[in-house]
């Protein structure tokens, strides 16, 4: 580790030479930051939508470096990752309450003009998301962007955004950091990206790559006799690498071609046993009986073409994602609760388990547009997309009967899907006058999926083979009126409709699950599902006030979520299935303010409210009662940051700075208890708040911090889960313990 810092050091400190003036504080900075959230050029005070967005030294001064953290200071934006073996997916993300971890994603995630997110088939595939290393920027889009970016853009859109080349300028960043965490191992990061012209004006490259280790907190004993298994067994190493090329052989097109490739691996999961740890002391534990690595690699090679006419521009995206992902999960505990009641005690008649589940992307995208230059009355956009995704799930779990081969297998899955879209869409923006502008968008796509399912084993009652496919032809409209008010001031209302396609699953096992389905009326699951959609209304203002010393942007929603696709669990068999339920309606606020009190000082922060809730109550087939009117959907209704900083001079060459800053989370929303997959165990996640700190010192182009994470050591569930109702053994995510740590920053 110490080896790893030193090196850092060396790295950044090699353009030392060329250092200019380190980039100005940017506490003060929301309303100036360049986004492209219309596919165009334009601060963020002058986007008619609710935007928030990171700049790189926005998320250097927080500390954030991955997507935990991004949503954590991003009120609406939730993130959470599954435990056990009962979940569908890994990990699940969502906007504004527009939450479900099955079907197509409900949150689109673009890496630069690409999007990467996964839809739900088979299991634990989960989303894959860039760490943040080397980003210009990242904006997270609330509310439906189907006109722009597609139907997975349901409830909104995560964008992380890459530097591109310059052409005439030299530009380096690296970062070398060094921690350690309260109970748990080291962890360190060292990382460097230059990009300068190769031929001015003609030739230019950026090239980055940065190597991160996350020391574990979690150790893994014998649940049976408490005695150390494997210390810190959670430590996570990621790599990253991107290169991009900027060529401009005439003065109106210049081509971006690029790589971006990540690779990461756990040793284990963050998922801690509730029972056998000690939260109070952030001393956490697992008792799984066989190791649960992960490894998840993913490349992205890119080629954007980019036009600029004298009237007009055309931009062209051609992208492949190739993403592979093998977890493996551990059965034992699940099988023993399922078979004896015990989730924890050895039985003689079973032996421990575990399952490996391959899941790989695949994906094509073709995006070309042409689109106005400003200046004139009329701004429009004209677009083409084509996509072609395919996903393999490939799930085999060993056989736990004493008496089986050793690779025996009791029960395998093997599912192939294919999404395949065409699109057209365009969008205009009509200036009535230099205050007032009208806008309407449209999308019309061709949305065709396929899917096949082939499982067998003792759990699945021997071979089964389903295969099943769609064909849908959505229009996502949109509309909006800004009025800017004055220079610093806009008023904007949104109406915008979402759309998730429908798709096809494999049935559950019928005999391992059958008292479940006997109690819902049914002998055997259903194996399609159908679309759903939302209509969302907004509006809000952006700007700054008091002379530019304070910026505020709020925003409220109201969104009518139709026909949502929805998990319907099983409680005694741990399997579940996919079903449309009903209508659901989602309203909310998001508020953001920062003040500058004086030269030197300032402070801020922002709250989300959101309440998503069930419209009607959905009955199945035989009569119970799968979801109930005013029952809540999502997490809990507040969530938010606050945070202050100050800044002065040391010497005449050095800066110093000390900033503080605290996330919060409410109270979780608890289940219902008339429906059917109650769970009286499942009781709401308390609320919670991380308060973080750092003080640092600006010298030329370096910065070097001392930091501390979560100083109090919060410990409050993120998530709680357990495999089936009534097993006493429960699963939960925490935000990493007390973290103290040194991070050294070159920026030019």
């Amino acid at each position: 580790m110490r080896a790893g810092f030193l090196a850092g050091v060396a790295v950044v400190s090699v353009a030392s030479g060329a250092a200019q003036a380190a980039e100005a504080d940017s506490s003060n900075e929301e309303g100036t930051i360049v986004v492209t959230a219309t596919r165009r050029e334009m601060t963020l005070d002058k986007v008619p939508i609710k935007i928030d967005a990171f700049s790189q030294s926005q998320m250097d001064q927080r500390g954030m470096r991955s997507i935990d953290d991004i949503a954590r200071y991003t009120p609406g934006l939730l993130f959470s990752n599954t435990g056990g073996v009962s979940g569908n997916t890994s990990n699940s993300i969502s906007i504004r309450g527009i939450s479900s971890d099955v079907g197509s994603a409900t949150t689109a995630i673009y890496v630069d003009e690409t999007p990467i997110q996964i839809r739900s088939v088979g299991y634990f595939g989960g989303n894959v998301f860039p760490r943040v290393f080397d980003l210009e920027r990242v904006e997270v889009l609330k509310g439906p962007q189907g006109t722009l970016f597609g139907a997975g853009a349901e409830g909104g859109a995560v964008r992380f955004i890459t530097p591109a080349p310059s052409l005439d300028a030299y530009s380096a960043y690296g970062r070398a950091e060094v921690s350690t965490t309260h109970n748990g191992a080291p962890s360190y990061e060292v990382g460097a990206a230059i990009g300068a012209p190769i031929a001015k004006d003609l030739v230019g490259f950026r090239l980055s790559v940065s190597q991160r280790r996350d020391g574990g907190y979690i150790d893994q004993i014998n649940a049976e006799t408490g005695a150390l298994v494997d210390k810190n067994a959670n430590w996570e190493r990621t790599t990253v690498v991107r290169g991009a090329l900027a060529i401009r052989p005439v003065p109106e097109l210049t081509i971006t071609p690029s790589l971006f490739y990540q690779k990461q691996y756990q040793a284990a999961r963050n998922s801690v046993w509730e029972q056998y740890s000690d939260s109070g002391d952030a001393d956490y534990r697992s008792g799984n009986t066989l190791s649960e690595p992960r490894r998840d690699r993913f490349y992205l090679p890119a080629v954007k073409l980019e036009y600029d006419g004298d009237n007009f521009m055309v931009v062209s995206n051609t992208s492949w994602f190739d993403r592979r992902q093998v977890i493996t999960l551990d059965y034992t505990s699940y099988l023993r609760a399922i078979r004896t009641g015990d989730a924890v005690t050895s039985v003689s008649t079973l032996r421990p388990s575990s399952s490996t589940v391959v899941t790989e992307q695949n994906n094509f995208t073709q995006e070309l547009r042409v689109q106005s230059k400003p200046g004139g009355p009329l701004d429009w956009v004209l677009g083409f997309y084509y996509s072609n995704q395919r996903q393999v799930s490939d799930n085999n779990t060993t056989s736990s009967s004493p008496t089986a081969a050793v690779d025996a297998k009791s029960y395998i899955d093997l599912v192939n899907s294919k999404d395949e879209q065409i699109a057209g869409f365009a969008n205009f923006d009509y200036h009535v006058n230099d205050k007032l502008t009208l806008s309407a968008g449209v999308r019309v796509s061709q949305m065709k999926f396929s899917f096949t399912d082939a499982a067998d084993g003792p759990v699945n009652g021997g071979p089964s083979y389903v295969e099943g496919s769609t064909k849908e032809t959505p229009v996502t409209p949109k509309f909006s009126v800004a009025y800017q008010a004055n220079e610093n001031t806009l008023f904007y209302a949104n109406a915008a409709k979402g759309f998730r396609q429908g798709g096809a699953q494999g049935p559950v096992p019928a005999e391992y699950c059958a008292s479940d389905l006997a109690s819902l009326g049914i002998s055997k699951s259903p194996t399609t599902y159908g679309s759903d959609s939302v209509w969302s209304f907004d509006g809000g203002i952006k700007g700054s006030l008091m002379g530019g010393r304070m910026h505020l942007d709020a925003n409220a929603y109201w969104i009518k979520w139709s026909n949502i696709q929805q998990p319907v669990n099983l409680p005694n068999c741990g399997f579940q299935y996919i079903q449309n339920l009903g209508e659901a309606n989602s309203r909310g606020i998001d508020v953001a303010a920062d003040f500058r009190l004086a030269e030197g000082l300032s402070i801020g922060g922002n709250v989300g409210f959101n309440r998503t809730t069930y419209a009607e109550d959905v009955e199945g087939s035989g009569g119970a009662l799968l979801a109930a009117k005013g029952a809540r959907i999502g997490g809990p209704q507040f969530t938010g940051a606050a945070w202050a900083q100050v800044d002065f001079p040391v010497t005449q060459e050095v800066d110093a700075y000390f900033r503080a800053d605290t996330t919060f989370r409410s109270r979780g929303p608890a289940l219902d208890p008339k429906t059917y997959s109650f769970d009286a165990g499942l009781t709401p996640t308390e609320s919670s708040a991380v308060v973080s700190a750092r003080l640092g010192a600006k010298l030329a182009a370096f910065d070097l911090s001392v930091f501390a994470n979560n100083i109090f050591n919060d410990s409050k569930p993120l998530s709680r889960t357990h495999d089936l109702a009534g097993s006493s053994l429960y699963y939960v995510y925490v935000n990493r313990p007390r973290t103290i740590g040194l991070t050294l920053t070159y920026r030019q």
